[in-house]
This record gives C-alpha cells, sequence and structure tokens, in this order.
C-alpha cells in the first residue's frame, strides 16, 4: 500500500526549490533519500531553516489544512521524494487508518522538533546549540538505520546549520573547531564521527524524548 501510495520518486540538486511558499498544497512531501530543509527566505536574501528533513521525514503533512504553503521546502544535499497527492491518501484512509495516524504523528513530532528548536535558539549559547543539532541528527538518523554508532555523513554545510541555529557560518566553524579540540567530535570529508557522545549529549543538555523515538523505531 505504501508503493501505491508513493508512487514515483523525483530527484533534486542541492538548492533546489522543492515546494514554494505561498502555492496551494495540494501534495504531501515524503524525503526519500538525501537532506532537505524547511525554511523562510526573507526579502533581503537571508534564509532560517526550521527544519531538518531526513530519509522518511514527511516535510508538509499539515500543509493539506492550511489555504497556501507556510514555508520553502528546499534540498540540501542531491536527494529525491516522493509527493503524495491529498485525495490519494484520503482515499486510502478508510482501508489503511494506521497510515493516516503515520502522518499525524509525524506532524505531532515535527512539533516537538520545532518547540525544541527554539528552546536551543534562545536559551543555549553557541556550543551547546550546535552540539544539541549534532546529538538530535545522531538520534534521527540512527532510528532509521542511516548512521552507524560513532556518526554519519553530514547533508548539510556549515551555511546551512548556521541558517538553523542562528549563527554566522565564521561562528558555526570556530564552535566546530572547539568541539573538535575538546575531543568531542571529528569532521572529515563531510563524515561526522562522535568521539565522545556522553560527553557531548551533556554539554548539550541533550534528551531524546522530544523525538519519541520509540514510535518512530515500532
Amino acid at each position: 500500500m505504501l508503493d501505491e501510495l508513493l508512487g514515483q520518486a523525483v530527484d533534486f540538486d542541492p538548492r533546489a526549490l522543492i515546494a514554494e511558499a505561498g502555492d496551494a498544497p495540494r501534495d504531501i512531501t515524503v524525503i526519500r533519500q538525501g537532506w532537505a530543509c524547511r525554511m523562510t527566505l526573507l526579502p533581503n536574501g537571508r534564509r532560517q531553516i526550521h527544519a531538518v528533513l531526513l530519509p522518511g521525514d514527511t516535510a508538509d503533512a499539515e500543509a493539506s489544512l492550511l489555504e497556501a504553503r507556510p514555508d520553502n521546502i528546499e534540498a540540501l544535499s542531491r536527494c529525491s521524494v516522493w509527493s503524495v497527492p491529498h485525495q490519494r491518501l484520503a482515499r486510502l484512509a478508510v482501508d489503511h487508518p494506521e497510515l493516516v495516524s503515520a502522518f499525524a504523528r509525524e506532524v505531532a513530532i515535527g512539533a516537538n522538533v520545532a518547540r525544541a528548536w527554539v528552546v536551543n535558539i534562545g536559551q543555549r549559547d553557541a556550543t551547546q546549540r550546535i552540539a544539541h543539532f549534532l546529538c538530535e541528527l545522531q538520534a534521527r538518523l540512527s532510528a532509521v538505520g542511516a548512521a552507524d554508532p560513532n556518526g554519519f555523513m553530514l547533508g548539510a554545510t556549515q551555511a546551512d546549520i548556521a541558517d538553523a541555529q542562528g549563527l554566522t557560518t565564521v561562528h558555526v566553524n570556530r564552535v566546530l573547531q572547539d568541539l573538535r579540540a575538546r575531543g568531542l567530535i571529528r569532521l572529515e570529508r563531510r563524515r561526522l564521527t562522535i568521539v565522545d557522545q556522553a560527553r557531548l549529549e551533556g554539554l548539550a543538555l541533550f534528551d531524546p524524548l522530544y523525538l519519541s523515538l520509540g514510535a518512530v523505531i515500532a
């Protein structure tokens, strides 16, 4: 039923616009491979990333309830996505309510993550913000088998991290160097290795409860 629902995936290059703010929300976007984000682009060209989307994530399940898309969906790395027409999902709802529940759970978890990001940007310093972000990525990627116990391939640039955490690219680079100097991480050719996860989580005050990983894995 998932194969029937999802159909053919479409590929996008890095920085490609997958869906545009203001458009009528006719489809639900599901990430098949690669990394994408939800973001707002300001008139001066500055960008605020509100969510990083990983393989298996539903980008905009709540958009069908709105008159227009509230934000843009942009590819961070080369990625492929499924676009599920709302009408197709509605037809399956009667016979397969578990699929509708899965999309609803995605929306609820996304709201949890958004709240955690507000706390991160509002109450943690730059080092804690990035440490928390890396811990979150490790946990989410591990839950879907896209990370090993020691790290993952980073599908976002330092500029992307800066736009997600309200920092400059220069500041992000300094923080990553500091985390490396403390013996907490290594970053080589986009491979992020977490050397001491317990210390990194302690620094970030990271508690994965908001990710509801048990429900995701189930």
